[in-house]
């Protein structure tokens, strides 16, 4: 006999059905009922509304003073967004910023790895290093557009894990037993990271960009998911399905969140997004984000876009190589959207 669990379990997950889903929706007017509905219960699953000890006002203090930075201006500072947690996060500034009341702002939501510093090229002393990485330097191609560029360091990573275990096994088996997602926290980071932006650089609300890839990407269609603030959302190496990915490939325990996929798949998360821009990149060899996957959750989105009437916000790069950043057609429509503004 097998002993395995991998029969019981694939068969819970086949007989389970999203109750959000948005695969039956035909009319606009059904789309847009069915977000605020599936925004709602995002919200209520991830926990966002139990989070203890919220800050009303940040507490803001600068780390490292500003510096020129590969033709970028680098400075570092530390958000204080609730009693006890706080984080360090770069901010990157075109060196000749143009003029203007409001600022064009993105925030990237790096992966699995050294944490922000990683985005950059830094090591953990914050020395540069030659190594390529799967984020190849995204955040200073987004600010080399114009872009003023937040990279926040993702809690449970770099300098926010925790002292006993350096992975987001501590963080996420911590606050489930106080009945919290990490996911929500990181979510509602990157909540008061928009704040932060709003308040002292005057962030340009209409052009406001989020990328990220892997758990940034997840990262990226959960908070424009939950947050409308968000105009235009990049999200690599990540947008695939729940069934072919998540739950049936090794991944890291802060992929899941209770209850989810008895009311969404990936695709109707990222549903929750439109008619606001929406970029997908993905690798054809990407050996955790099956491509396949990929594809039937795009040709899904491409469909809801054009009922809603906004097929132009929905653009998908097919790229050939692995778990990576490109940016071959994020950047160029990235800087259309500054061009415009």
């Amino acid at each position: 006999m097998d002993f395995h669990l991998d029969t019981y379990l694939k068969s819970i997950q086949q007989k389970t059905e999203q109750q959000l889903s948005f695969h039956n929706i035909n009319t606009k007017e059904e789309l847009l009922l069915r977000q605020v509905v599936g925004r709602d219960k995002l919200r209520s699953l991830l926990k966002i509304a139990e989070i203890p000890q919220k800050l009303p006002v940040l507490g803001v203090k600068q780390l490292e003073s500003e510096r020129l930075f590969h033709d970028c201006t680098l400075q570092r500072v530390a958000l204080t967004v609730c009693k006890d947690l706080s984080f360090p996060m770069y901010l990157l500034s075109p060196k000749d910023e143009r003029q203007s009341d409001y600022r064009p702002c993105a925030i990237f939501c790096h992966g699995h790895g050294n944490g922000s510093r990683e985005t950059l090229g830094l090591d953990t002393q914050g020395n540069s290093f030659k190594e390529e990485n799967y984020h190849h330097l995204a955040p200073i191609e987004l600010c080399k557009l114009g872009y003023t560029v937040a990279i926040p360091e993702i809690l449970g990573f770099g300098d926010t894990c925790t002292t006993w275990d350096a992975t987001c096994r501590a963080p996420y088996g911590f606050l489930s037993m106080m009945g919290l997602s990490l996911a929500g926290l990181r979510v509602y980071q990157i909540m008061r990271v928009i704040d932060y932006l709003i308040l002292f650089f005057h962030a340009d609300i209409e052009n406001l960009v989020c990328m990220g890839i892997s758990g940034g990407g997840m990262l990226t269609a959960f908070a424009a998911a939950c947050d409308t603030r968000i105009r235009c959302a990049v999200i690599s190496g990540y947008l695939s399905s729940f069934s072919e990915s998540i739950l049936s490939l090794e991944h890291c325990i802060c992929n899941f969140v209770p209850e989810m996929y008895h009311f969404f798949e990936m695709k109707d998360i990222a549903a929750m997004i439109l008619p606001r821009t929406l970029l997908i990149e993905a690798g054809t060899k990407d050996p955790i984000f099956p491509i396949q996957a990929v594809r039937n959750t795009c040709r899904e989105l491409r469909r809801l876009y054009t009922l809603i009437g906004k097929p132009e916000n929905f653009l998908f790069e097919e790229f050939h190589g692995g778990h990576q950043i490109s940016g071959k057609l994020a950047y160029p429509t990235l800087k259309s959207r500054l061009e415009k503004a």
